[in-house]
């Protein structure tokens, strides 16, 4: 059974129960909302699995078949629905997020295993990049710090789009990779991580910040091995005294866009940090989302040696990482973790 079948179910019965009654004038905008609602879910479960059902029908057509030129037919047509069945199936989860634009932050910064950490921090800001071509989602960069090596020690980034904060909520976490890093002379297998942190963007006024509570430095930007970028003090770097967060943005030639996006930054954290101060009864807060960048505290496991990925919450390995780095595995594995956050 699919994961969505159940609620396929649970849909369809309260479909017919909304249908059974009739309301009053007053609420009948708010029933006929709740109907079609309904069953635009049901429909777009039941086109899947209409082509789930052609699929069967057609293998089992070309498998008894005994004529060459039409069992190739009938080969034909599997691979055909086949090529319909990914759209399909990310269509359900589309007609089930938010529907409109969202922004989320998406902080990436390497953790245990030194330069190899920062390469792999790059690998998962590219991944995320190719995930989003996918989805048609917008990829900005904030700021990154660099390593010696041109990887990544540490990036902000913003994606938009619909249904962004649905959809890459469950990516927060230790990420681990397993493999022989190019600067291995021995052929030993090394063990790297990188967390990644999905915050939501708040609306301006969510967060309100007073300048007392502000203390903003300014300072020459730098680059890869320490380098100077720029003869002026254009990078910033703002802390929220009450909070202590820090944050710091150079990527911009002007001091005043660089000021804008470590304010949106500083706002978006303080965001996060207020949700998690509200829902810590309920939820794990940010700093435990993602550990402390601790190898067995990992979510996913990226093993390039042995050509597989392993998700902890999910009851499936994709073998191919090289599909996964390109964001196709991975739109599969979202969809799966999507769901068990679908009412």
């Amino acid at each position: 059974m699919y994961e969505w079948e159940k609620h396929y179910q649970n849909w369809q019965t309260e479909l017919s129960a909304l249908k059974e009654i009739t309301p009053d004038m007053q609420n009948i905008g708010a029933h006929n909302k709740a109907i079609a609602q309904l069953e635009s879910k049901c429909s777009v479960i039941e086109k899947f699995n209409s082509l789930n059902q052609k699929l069967g029908n057609a293998k089992e057509n070309s498998k008894n078949e005994t004529d060459a030129e039409m069992k190739a037919l009938w080969d034909e047509e599997i691979a055909n629905i086949e090529r319909q069945l990914p759209e399909a199936e990310s269509s359900i989860i589309d007609s089930l997020v938010s529907s409109k634009n969202e922004n989320v932050i998406l902080e990436i910064r390497s953790g245990e295993g030194g330069q190899e950490a920062s390469i792999f921090s790059l690998e998962l800001v590219n991944m995320y990049i190719k995930l989003c071509k996918k989805k048609n989602w917008q990829f900005k960069t904030f700021s990154i710090s660099y390593s010696d090596s041109d990887a990544i020690k540490e990036g902000m980034f913003e994606i938009s789009g619909p249904g962004v904060s649905s959809w890459l909520a469950m990516e927060s976490g230790v990420h681990c990779v397993k493999r022989v890093p190019k600067t291995e002379k021995k052929g030993r297998t090394h063990t790297s991580t990188a967390t990644v942190a999905v915050l939501e963007e708040p609306e301006d006024v969510e967060v309100i910040l007073n300048d007392k509570d502000l203390k903003i430095d300014v300072f020459r930007s730098s680059g890869p091995g320490g380098q100077s970028v720029n003869t002026t003090d254009s990078a910033v770097r703002i802390t929220h005294l009450p909070t202590g967060i820090v944050v710091s943005q150079q990527d911009e030639k002007s001091q005043h866009k660089n000021k804008e996006k470590a304010m949106k930054i500083l706002k978006a954290r303080i965001y996060q940090q207020k949700l998690d101060e509200a829902h810590e009864a309920h939820a794990l807060t940010r700093k435990n989302a993602i550990g402390r960048a601790k190898r067995n505290e990992r979510i996913r496991t990226y093993h390039f040696s042995q050509n597989w990925i392993n998700d902890s919450r999910v009851e499936k390995m994709c073998h191919n990482v090289s599909a996964f780095m390109e964001g196709d595995a991975l739109a599969d594995f979202l969809n799966i973790l999507i769901w068990r956050t679908i009412e």
